[in-house]
């Protein structure tokens, strides 16, 4: 799971960005579209490789790294706008 989870966590935080900039996302909206980015994701992990994951687990997988995805981005934006 631990490896599933450092994949996902930096290919939702990219994935939630394009979207933000192709589709004008508000910030506000960010953690939510992070969330249902990674579930998403992780449903894809769930049907195309041959693992053995629990439908369950893919969904705990996702939201958790939707979540910190989520996070993630915030602490990023947060960090840069300190210069």
């Amino acid at each position: 799971m631990i490896l599933e989870l450092s994949v996902l966590i930096p290919l939702t935080t990219g994935v939630s960005e394009v979207l933000k900039r192709w589709r004008k996302i508000d910030n506000d909206d960010m953690p939510f579209v992070s969330l249902i980015v990674g579930i998403v994701l992780a449903l894809i992990a769930f049907f195309t490789l041959p693992e053995g994951l629990l439908l369950g687990e893919a969904l705990f997988i996702g939201m958790a790294a939707g979540l910190s995805g989520a996070g993630f981005y915030d602490v990023g934006k947060k960090a840069l706008s300190r210069k």
